[in-house]
């Protein structure tokens, strides 16, 4: 698989279950995608500000406390400017006809449900970072 694409991309895991986390990480590594993780949307949005990456791509859980992943599409939704190098993968074990009624469908670039598979996963990671 090549992966030069995604040498410049930080792919930040934004789930508040640890084992999730550490799946995605696991899942990632073998390629050798650099990752950050982080529990919630606040850290998420924290990460982004603070990182020197060229592309970000978010694989964003919904279902989290403090600030949820509706909450942080709705926060890069509403700022395109600020997040133009940030891309959002929805990774939930949700139904994504149900998310789709959210009304937020137009605003991720791939959704990942749970649980994950590895192929699928490094797909969609790999056509983020085109």
């Amino acid at each position: 698989m090549n992966t030069l694409q995604l040498s410049d991309c930080l792919i930040l895991i934004t789930d508040d279950d640890m084992i999730n986390r550490v799946v995605l990480k696991h899942m990632l590594k073998e390629v050798g995608i650099q990752t950050e993780e982080v529990t919630d949307g606040a850290e998420c949005l924290n990460a982004i500000k603070n990182s020197n990456a060229k592309r970000i791509i978010i694989l964003l859980d919904l279902n989290m406390p403090v600030m949820d992943g509706f909450e942080v599409i709705e926060h890069i939704k509403s700022r395109p400017s600020e997040f133009e190098h940030t891309r959002i993968l929805v990774v939930s074990a949700s139904l994504y006809s149900h998310f789709l009624k959210s009304g937020l469908g137009d605003h991720i670039h791939g959704y990942i449900e749970k649980p994950v598979d590895r192929e699928h996963l490094l797909t969609k990671v790999i056509e983020c970072s085109i």
